[in-house]
């Protein structure tokens, strides 16, 4: 089940990626800020993710910067052990607490935004998410820079707790 839901959903993020450098490229471009990008991109994903598997995982919802578990605010520790608010940038999931329907957690960066501390914050935050020993156990995350062509897109995979290391590394 992970491995197939895994494969799925890179393959609606290729899409998503794909539909939005032929849409947006202008916005891409241009500097448009990394809200707006995630939003373009969400809205390409949830025509991708309701066309082809509304009917089977009818239960998921996408949502952008959502710092909700449950009724509780999503946290995690720091890497100096302290308790910190975060709102992903995009997830899919099942609202509320079950955490075996927490499937893709996505954090962006644009090509020209790509600060270390900021960088080393959502890595920490991507281990954190998909950590099978945490609260949140995510099945898999992505952090997407953005680059002003969509060949210079990077995106680094977090499964486990721990990044893929290349491309050629099996992510199941």
């Amino acid at each position: 089940m992970k491995e197939k839901i895994i494969k799925e959903v890179l393959e609606l993020v290729d899409m998503s990626l794909n539909k939005l450098y032929e849409k947006d490229k202008y916005l891409i471009q241009n500097n448009s800020t990394e809200r707006n990008i995630v939003f373009h991109f969400s809205k390409y994903f949830y025509i991708f993710f309701d066309k082809k598997y509304s009917k089977t995982y009818d239960d998921l919802c996408i949502d952008c910067e959502y710092d909700r578990d449950g009724f509780d605010k999503k946290n995690i520790l720091d890497d100096s052990e302290n308790e910190k608010n975060i709102y992903p940038d995009f997830i899919l999931h099942k609202r509320g607490k079950d955490s075996n329907k927490n499937i893709l957690v996505i954090e962006f960066k644009m090509y020209d935004n790509i600060n270390t501390r900021e960088l080393k914050r959502d890595i920490i935050k991507l281990k954190k998410l998909t950590d099978p020993n945490a609260n949140f156990k995510y099945k898999l995350g992505l952090h997407i820079i953005i680059g002003k062509e969509r060949e210079e897109v990077k995106i680094v995979k977090y499964v486990d707790g721990k990044k893929v290391e290349n491309k050629e590394d099996q992510i199941f």
